[in-house]
């Protein structure tokens, strides 16, 4: 006899068989074996975990081991497309609006400890004095140091004007401290600077591109002409990683006529294929624009980027684009879920697409590979400026490739920045004028000697997969005889630190300095204190001081 529940499911399959085919059969859709597919294998999951449930050994979460599945199974097709449980919602929606409620800060997991990795200024974690680098220990009463990063978030985050308890190790005192602080309404900037550079040239930091990110810009830019009367402009789009595609179009407005042709969507359903259309009067079509940009510059901050180059409205600066040519809606699905899914690519004025991975076409090993460069397209700007697609935006003046700069990408994967910084401001409490900072000599130094000595591990990728391989040989017992291989092997992949040191000690000065400016007078500080001795701001200011050259580069007669 079959139980309550058996009876469920196979009426609940059944209604669904009945209903698909129904519904195939009335509209003549085409199809049917992959629908059948589909009904067959959610049944056989469906009694999969019905028995699951009944008969393994040990409790199980259902809810949490469908929503792991799910997960994977997504992961086969593309990182962009992804189901959103009904706590993750608030995230998400704040990635569009940049308005939550919460306390104002960010962590960072390290060495197995949650650290506090930002704080927004004014905000209630300012307000209580928490600093970057203290180490939080429970969110209500609860230990968090086995959680994610993203679950930690969702214990934090919450209505406006309700109370949450932490507690805290700080950084300073070296003391716990538990706090009971209510939530705020917190606004995330889409400009975090803007101001004067060199005698004449604007500056504009962009770090998002949620609502109103094009009127954001829009009002700096205004206020610099009519205050500083600039006559040129440098927009920052460096690890900008994107957002409302709108906001992109809009922005690319403030700078070319009305009616311009700015991005196209193309994907399986015709619904999804548009043109996205300037719509207003520009505010200025001659001021020299340069658009900075660098590996993490994505989605919006590209279709910015590839479509002013492409447009040749403006020069390009710095590190090839992170290349993210795909589209994304989110559809509502039952019990407060919704559903990001990837429904088309886009492309830029000249008709390329700057996509970067081949997600349809994946390796055996299941590992996702770029667009080899022997199936890049050749395009035109619109002053027949050579222009490829499959590989991100690249600049029109490359400056300071850290992709290929393995050393200083490494010290910042080992956190070795981030630690430094919170030795420094333990001993610390101030530094000089945030625009007259700069990073001593000696503190400079000390950063070498511990870099050197035993105080800091720079753990190298390349070190990290011969470990593994050498590990591995032991396990299976393969390692007799191969000893003094193994052991010359270590020492000639190991980094000669005091060489890359030496190599890129301006580069590792200008890191060290924006992460100590950082913890004294947050984001905006740290983007103005680095103005004067920013290699891309500085290259930008070269190419301006030539106009002739600025014209060059763009092809114009």
């Amino acid at each position: 006899m079959k139980s309550g529940f058996s009876k469920i499911r196979t009426l609940f399959a059944g209604t669904i068989v009945f209903v698909l085919f129904g519904f195939i059969s009335l509209t003549g859709f085409k199809g049917n074996d992959k629908d059948f597919e589909i009904v067959k294998n959610l049944d056989i999951f469906y009694s999969l975990m019905k028995e699951l449930d009944v008969y393994y050994v040990d409790e199980i979460d259902p809810g949490k081991m469908i929503k792991n599945s799910l997960d994977r199974m997504l992961k086969d097709l593309d990182p962009y497309t992804v189901l959103i449980s009904e706590n993750q919602i608030e995230d998400y929606r704040i990635q569009s609006t940049g308005n939550y409620g919460g306390l104002g800060f960010t962590t960072q997991k390290i060495d197995g400890k949650i650290f506090i990795a930002d704080i927004i200024q004014n905000s209630p974690a300012d307000i209580a004095k928490l600093h970057i680098g203290d180490e939080l220990l429970e969110v209500e009463g609860k230990d968090i140091r086995s959680k994610s990063t993203e679950e930690i978030g969702i214990l934090i985050k919450g209505n406006p004007k309700t109370a949450v308890s932490i507690k805290v190790m700080d950084l300073k005192s070296a003391s716990e401290r538990t706090l009971a602080l209510i939530r705020q309404n917190i606004q995330l900037a889409n400009v975090s600077y803007f101001g004067k550079v060199g005698k004449s040239t604007g500056y504009i930091k962009l770090s998002n591109f949620m609502e109103k990110a094009a009127a954001d810009v829009k009002k700096a830019f205004i206020e610099l002409k009519e205050k500083e009367k600039i006559e040129s402009l440098v927009l920052d789009l460096r690890g900008n990683p994107g957002g409302l595609l709108v906001e992109a179009v809009s922005l690319v407005n403030l700078f070319v006529p009305k009616g311009e042709l700015i991005v196209s969507t193309k994907g399986k359903i015709n619904d999804w294929n548009k043109n996205f259309l300037t719509m207003e009067n520009p505010v200025d079509l001659n001021i020299p624009v340069i658009v900075l940009i660098d590996r993490m510059s994505a989605s919006a901050s590209e279709i910015v980027s590839g479509a002013l180059q492409d447009l040749d409205r403006a020069v390009i600066v710095g590190e090839k684009s992170y290349g993210k040519g795909l589209v994304q809606i989110t559809l509502m699905l039952s019990y407060n879920t919704q559903f990001k899914v990837t429904t088309a690519k886009y492309y830029i004025p000249s008709g390329r697409c700057i996509q970067v991975l081949d997600y349809s076409h994946r390796n055996v090993d299941g590992s996702v590979g770029k667009v080899p460069d022997s199936l890049k397209t050749e395009f035109k700007t619109r002053n027949s400026r050579k222009v490829f697609d499959g590989g991100g935006v690249l600049p029109d003046v490359s400056v300071n490739d850290l992709e290929q700069n393995y050393f200083v990408k490494e010290l910042i994967y080992s956190n070795l920045f981030f630690k430094f910084g919170n030795e420094f401001f333990k001993k610390n409490d101030s530094i000089a004028d945030v625009l007259s900072y700069s990073l001593p000599e000696n503190v400079l130094n000390d950063f070498e000697r511990k870099l050197n000595g035993d105080d800091m591990k720079l753990d190298s990728e390349t070190c990290r997969k011969f470990k593994e391989f050498k590990d591995l040989l032991i396990k299976e017992n393969l390692n007799k005889n191969l000893d003094q291989y193994i052991t010359q092997i270590e020492k000639a992949i190991e980094p000669n630190k005091a060489l890359e040191f030496s190599k890129n000690k301006e580069l590792i000065k200008l890191l060290i300095q924006k992460e100590i400016v950082k913890r004294y007078y947050y984001e905006k500080g740290m983007v103005q204190n680095s103005l004067e001795s920013d290699q891309l701001i500085l290259k930008s200011l070269e190419v301006f001081s030539e106009i002739e050259n600025y014209s060059k580069i763009l092809n114009k007669k």
